[in-house]
């Protein structure tokens, strides 16, 4: 169903739904949209929990990158944009995914990151994990399964 929403005149808003219209007063309008952003940040025990237990895996699977050799990590890293990167250099709380990262990254780069670092303080738990589970992790995967292939085509 679409939803638009027209300012109608400088008080009052007229949104369509579908068939149907609706018209509100300004403030009724600002009620609306502080009652949905409540409504969509509330978590219920049962969805903390869960988003818990996911970071916790995410967080394991991430400190296993500590031992991938520095090549595969340089591959990676070349197919994160700026965001993906901070997500992975934060998720893991000891620091040694950071270490590890800003080990294979150009002095350059290092200096950038130092900035995202900085500019995304505010990413959200949710946010992070949807990264991670629809960007990093698949990249991270085939950049192993690239690394094995030159290996065993190299005889190591």
């Amino acid at each position: 169903m679409d939803v638009k929403v027209k300012c109608k005149d400088a008080h009052t808003f007229l949104i369509e739904a579908g068939y149907v219209i609706i018209t509100l007063p300004d403030q009724a309008a600002v009620s609306l949209v502080e009652m949905m952003d409540y409504r969509l940040k509330q978590l219920t025990p049962e969805d903390a929990a869960a988003l818990q237990k996911s970071l916790e895996a995410h967080r394991r699977l991430v400190l296993k990158m500590v031992e991938i050799d520095n090549p595969t990590i340089q591959q990676v890293l070349t197919e994160l944009n700026p965001m993906q990167k901070v997500i992975l250099c934060n998720i893991d709380k000891s620091g040694r995914i950071k270490k590890k990262v800003m080990e294979n990254l150009p002095k350059i780069k290092r200096k950038e990151l130092e900035e995202d670092l900085a500019h995304y303080k505010k990413i959200t738990v949710k946010k992070a994990l949807n990264q991670m589970d629809h960007f990093i992790v698949p990249i991270l995967k085939k950049a192993i399964l690239q690394r094995k292939k030159i290996r065993a085509e190299d005889g190591i």
